[in-house]
């Protein structure tokens, strides 16, 4: 301080320094108190103004603060901290304009000042100048990394623009700088509340409780959480408790009008609803006009005023006829699109289409008595559910417009007339959450016989031209009428049709105040508007099907879509053909006709028709066709988190799921009833808490369901052949970014191999393995040059993952052996082979000397090469190499002699290599010389070429057991399935039945086909 030469030096110096001590340690009072008496010895001290302002502010002393601040900005105009500062206490104050004007002053000043970046991100923010508050926050991170309030003000920013990923992470890295932010831990609280992750949202509503127990905002929070997952009670003793912590907490008052209505508690709930008057969800008018109290009104002229949106008014008019009958006189005003829909359908009253906040025309109509909101109608109207009427409707559209649109909707064609609406046109924060997309409706679209008409109001033409590819239907759109606008034309559309299915918005209080039969897609959790029953008392042509599960829509449109199919049924609709039925069933119920019991003690749902692929093959094969899928079953483990793209019927989903107890799995199915018979499945197996089943596009972005369902972690992941696509894998780089799983991504067999998902995969540090299915291990994939025709599947990871695979003995990096040399020593082979039945009667023969032949200690050491290979004690790329080598010397000696043993072995060698191509060329060879008249005796050890014949004894028919085994390993591995070679497999089946050694799979596959083709 500037007293060098003044008397008063040593005392003022003595104050300022106890004043900025005291300061420091955040004893605000004391520190005011002395800046105080500093001031008074040196008035014209920008320092102590500052500071003393700066203390002010802190303790909430706002108009000294700015008086302090102000005075030392005119001592001293280029002090960024005063700028800044004062900026801060303007915002706090509410005049975030003003203070952006500091704030800009203080950045001229210091343009790297990262707090001033970030309050005028908080001020920009609420301005709702969101670009700008964006770029200042970012701008306060890249100078001060470490700046807790500018991560929670970006956090704000972003989750403000639904970004709510990106939020909850600004919010987090906010809270680990500042974790006693009570704030933020709730607003992160409410962005896992939208996602449904409840325990989680909880966590946080608790922490900011600890932090403030008396945080109103919190408690209020906390039972809104507890009022979505059902538990009701608890709810209430929230919002009361935040009530009792701030009486003035409004909304907490609000949640209990929802709360007591949902339940049925008419009473209570419609006295809490006066506050959305409070709360800005509607505006009280006409104020000076007196307001009615439920009082008689034979005398009166009452004025019932529009609020809220178009929904609401049309709800809320079902209770203008107890008005106007009750009333002298009613005036009703409303929204002018709805005036002459509302005077046709209330003559008795007078009805204004009137601008909200317009009341030019009260000069037009007789003397108001009384007023009252719309709203506030069903609490003196419809104060039990006995008052409801039972009349079916109660608005009356345009009868020549409703006989128009009748004529318009014939001539699309015979059939039932559906109108669909799948969402309102405000999506934004929770609202998200609340509606299905149209690509979720697959199980409806499929329905026969129907015509789907638009009713959604804004612009859709996108969303429903994705639909119509995706499902190959139309969905008839009429130009020329604004939906939106034209309301008493489109109640008159809504009027024409059969069925309305929809959402809740204004399109469902539309038909059902018409009384059009309406099918309402609710979100999880009783809606208010349903009183505490299954119905709808204002509208009893609705039917309502809520959410079953949190944010799962797919179960919820199976059961419309049965709905519709028992409508069609009932009124004589177009299913009345026992084909037509067949087909309905096979196509649309996603109903499990049965249930197959796979070789892993799993069952799995499927159609139960023996024409469907699923059906046929898992019935077929106890499993599928894929040889890694035992593989990827064995590999689930306790607590594994995995992901299924392209799911199906969750063939792969539902036995991984089982095996990882305490695991979960995200499973993403094409359609609506795969999805169906998935969780059909799930609960079938008890599965529910370990599945997550959704329905979506294939090459879809998985970025977006990454904090709904918890995808970090991610320790395997399956690709369909279809799903495998670029464009999945670029449209998802937060997944790739965040996880490392084994991934296991499925190729097209036959079809020349494509190269930039490897490519993708490669550049972001993936390694490529391909399965040795007879040993159970991944090795590493060299060159598509080395696929099998018959390859259906690869896998990619990173080094971290292939660690961890390798040390559980799953994966290869190096193919060693430190001594190729095999020992030709008969002992090795015969040990292993005399554990087979088929061959333990004949070691002996086959170990004596008048059989061999010069090449007899190289067939050996293959087949001594193949039993080590088998030996579990090795370490795996030992077995590896040890099995690549037994093939190598097999190659060898059927260039000098191809008999018929070494070719059998050889056929075993390649098929467990995974080189499924050259066994089906060897096996077609064995079988073109069997039928040439080739020996079909063995003088020498073979391996059986599967493992069930191994464990088969021919007794005396060795030649037919022989004969049998090549017979129905072709068949087995020629085609992936009978599925697919029809009845051209069932004379080679007969064939082997007829030797005497008809296998179990190959006696399951001739009763399919037998069953398939009615034989």
């Amino acid at each position: 301080m500037p007293y060098a030469n003044n008397n008063n030096v040593t005392e003022a110096d003595i104050i300022f320094h106890k004043a900025f001590t005291a300061h420091q340690a955040g004893n605000l009072s004391y520190a005011e108190k002395m800046y105080r008496k500093a001031l008074k010895k040196a008035p014209w001290d920008s320092e102590i103004l500052y500071l003393l302002g700066t203390a002010c502010s802190q303790l909430k002393k706002w108009k000294d603060a700015g008086q302090y601040l102000e005075r030392a900005l005119k001592i001293k105009p280029d002090y960024p901290e005063a700028l800044n500062n004062l900026g801060q206490t303007l915002s706090e104050t509410g005049m975030f304009r003003e203070s952006v004007e500091y704030f800009e002053k203080a950045l001229l000043l210091f343009p790297d000042y990262a707090d001033v970046h970030s309050n005028i991100g908080g001020a920009l923010r609420k301005l709702g100048e969101i670009e700008r508050a964006e770029k200042h926050l970012r701008r306060a991170i890249e100078i001060e990394p470490n700046l807790a309030n500018a991560h929670y003000f970006l956090g704000l920013v972003l989750n403000e623009q639904d970004r709510f990923s990106e939020a909850a992470a600004s919010f987090s890295r906010g809270l680990e700088l500042r974790p006693d932010n009570e704030m933020a831990y709730c607003d992160l609280g409410i962005i896992y509340k939208i996602w449904g992750r409840y325990e989680e949202a909880c966590a946080c509503f608790r922490r900011a409780l600890e932090i403030n127990p008396e945080y109103s905002s919190a408690i209020n929070n906390l039972g809104a959480v507890f009022e979505e997952m059902g538990r009701l009670e608890d709810a209430l003793s929230m919002y009361d408790l935040a009530l009792k912590v701030c009486p003035e907490n409004i909304t907490a008052e609000w949640n209990k009008a929802f709360l007591f209505l949902r339940q049925g508690v008419l009473d209570k709930g419609w006295r809490a609803y006066e506050q959305r008057f409070d709360v800005g969800m509607a505006t009280k008018r006409f104020s000076d006009i007196p307001e009615w109290n439920g009082a008689s009104l034979r005398d009166a002229t009452i004025l019932v005023y529009a609020e809220q949106g178009l929904g609401d008014e049309i709800l809320f008019a079902s209770c203008f006829p107890d008005v106007i009958e009750q009333s002298k006189h009613c005036i009703i005003e409303c929204a002018p699109r709805l005036a002459s829909l509302f005077a046709r359908s209330f003559p008795k009253a007078t009805v204004k289409g009137s601008v909200r906040g317009d009341t030019n025309w009260l000069a037009e109509v007789p003397n108001v008595d009384l007023q009252v909101a719309a709203g506030s109608l069903p609490r003196f109207i419809r104060p039990t559910l006995k008052s409801f009427p039972e009349t079916p409707s109660y608005l009356v559209p345009d009868p020549k417009r409703t006989l128009y649109w009748r004529s318009r909707l014939a001539d699309i064609g015979p059939g039932m007339k559906i109108g669909i609406c799948w969402r309102s046109g405000l999506l934004k924060g929770e609202r998200l959450k609340q509606y299905s997309q149209l690509t979720q409706w697959g199980e409806i679209f499929r329905t026969p016989g129907v015509h789907f008409v638009n009713l959604q109001y804004d612009e859709c033409t996108e969303e429903l031209k994705q639909a119509e590819e995706m499902f190959g239907i139309k969905i008839s759109t009429f130009p020329e009428i604004d939906l939106r606008n034209a309301i008493d034309d489109s109640a008159a559309l809504t009027a024409a049709m059969d069925l309305v299915i929809t959402a809740g918005t204004a399109v469902a209080e539309m038909a059902g105040a018409i009384g059009v039969d309406v099918y309402r897609l609710d979100f999880y959790g009783r809606a208010f508007e349903s009183l505490g029953t299954d119905g709808m008392p204002w509208h009893p042509s609705m039917t309502l099907f809520g959410q079953t599960k949190l944010g799962v829509w797919d179960e919820t449109l199976a059961l419309v879509a049965q709905a519709l199919g028992k409508k069609l049924r009932k009124t004589g609709g177009l299913l009345s053909s026992a084909t037509e039925e067949l087909e309905y069933k096979k196509l649309n119920s996603g109903i499990a006709g049965e249930y197959v019991c796979l070789s892993n003690n799993v069952e799995v749902a499927v159609d139960g028709f023996v024409e469907d692929m699923p059906t046929y093959v898992l019935n077929e094969l106890h499993g599928w066709f894929d040889p890694e899928y035992d593989f990827v079953v064995r590999i689930a483990e306790v607590g594994m988190k995995s992901v299924d793209i392209d799911a199906g019927i969750g063939i792969y989903s539902v036995p991984l799921a089982q095996r990882s107890s305490d695991g979960c799995l995200w499973a993403r199915t094409a359609t609506v009833k795969e999805a169906s018979l998935m969780r059909e499945s799930v609960l079938r197996n008890r599965l529910e808490n370990r599945v997550h089943i959704t329905t979506a596009m294939k090459d879809s972005s998985l970025d977006p369901e990454m904090d709904l369902y918890e995808l970090e972690g991610v320790e395997f992941m399956r690709v369909s052949a279809d799903a495998t696509t670029l464009d999945l894998f670029v449209n998802s780089p937060r997944f790739f970014s965040v996880n490392s799983p084994l991934l296991m991504f499925g190729i097209k067999s036959g079809v020349e191999f494509d190269s930039s998902v490897t490519d993708w995969l490669s550049e972001r540090g993936f390694r490529l393995y391909q399965l040795i299915p007879g040993l159970g291990v991944l090795i590493p994939f060299l060159s598509s040059n080395d696929l099998d025709a018959y390859a259906l599947n690869l896998f990619a990871c990173r080094s971290e993952r292939s660690e961890v695979l390798e040390r559980q003995g799953l994966l290869v990096n190096e193919i060693k052996l430190d001594n190729h040399n095999v020992d030709p020593d008969p002992k090795y082979w015969q040990e292993y082979l005399n554990e087979m039945p088929y061959a333990s009667g004949r070691i002996e023969e086959w170990s004596s000397g008048g059989n061999k032949d010069k090449q007899w200690e190289l067939y050996y050491a293959a087949l001594n090469a193949y039993s080590f290979s088998k030996n579990i004690v090795l370490p795996p790329p030992a077995r590896v190499a040890y099995l690549q080598i037994a093939a190598s010397l097999l190659s060898t000696l059927l260039r000098e002699n191809a008999n018929l043993p070494r070719l059998l072995s050889f056929c075993r060698v390649l098929s467990e290599l995974g080189k499924r191509e050259a066994t089906v060329l060897v096996l077609n060879k064995l079988c073109e010389l069997l039928h040439s008249g080739m020996s079909k005796t063995c003088h020498e050890p073979f391996l059986a070429l599967s493992e069930s014949f191994s464990q088969t004894f021919p007794g005396c028919k060795f030649e037919q057991w022989t004969i049998a085994m090549i017979l129905a390993q072709r068949e087995h591995l020629r085609a992936f399935s009978t599925f697919f070679t029809m009845q051209e497999s069932l004379p080679v089946f007969e064939e082997i039945k007829a030797l005497g050694f008809l296998d179990k799979r190959s006696e399951r596959s001739m009763q399919l086909i037998k069953k398939r083709y009615s034989l």
